[in-house]
């Protein structure tokens, strides 16, 4: 049975991932290639935090990775609702799915621990515009460490920045947005 939620949780995670060439699946811990690759590290490090109200089976994706994918954009790639979003500690984030986009956040942005971030520059692969449509940059669907760079947001970052900051080299790390699957 696949979980249900009448509300999406959304974390960033902890630690960061780097793009692989090789198309294992499920990835090795700490890299991904390609879009399902990171929405199994979601779903990995949910259960391994507690996220989940039932034992995961090592298969079903019940988080997915909030990134683009060739031609996709958020909303839909990673199932956004116009719901409640909330954080790890179950405090309201955003009411609907325009104001999760732009970054109107009533409550902190956790890590899968319900830890705030420290520093001011926290990339995380998003590959996505300021309106949550794909950007374009995307490491080359997420699968090529040497092509020249995705769009990744700022997890420090205010408003869109969270999702849409700057553009960063594909073969560096950056963590990954995880958002519950409705």
């Amino acid at each position: 049975d696949i979980e249900t939620f009448t509300f999406q949780m959304l974390f960033v995670t902890s630690g960061n991932f780097i793009l692989d060439v090789q198309t294992t699946y499920p990835p090795l811990g700490g890299v991904f290639n390609g879009p399902q690759g990171a929405d199994y590290q979601c779903t990995q490090i949910a259960s391994t935090a507690g996220l989940l109200t039932q034992p995961w089976n090592g298969t079903d994706i019940i988080f997915k990775a909030l990134i683009t994918a060739s031609f996709s954009d958020l909303p839909a790639r990673a199932g956004l609702g116009d719901t409640n979003f909330v954080n790890v500690n179950g405090d309201l984030m955003a009411t609907y799915q325009a104001d999760l986009l732009a970054g109107d956040f009533s409550a902190p942005l956790l890590t899968q621990a319900g830890l705030v971030l420290s520093g001011t520059n926290v990339p995380v692969w998003t590959g996505s515009t300021a309106s949550g449509t794909w950007s374009g940059f995307t490491c080359d669907n997420w699968s090529d460490p040497s092509a020249s760079g995705a769009t990744v947001g700022n997890a420090k970052g205010t408003g869109s920045t969270w999702i849409s900051n700057t553009t960063r080299a594909c073969h560096l790390g950056a963590r990954l947005y995880c958002v519950g699957v409705p």
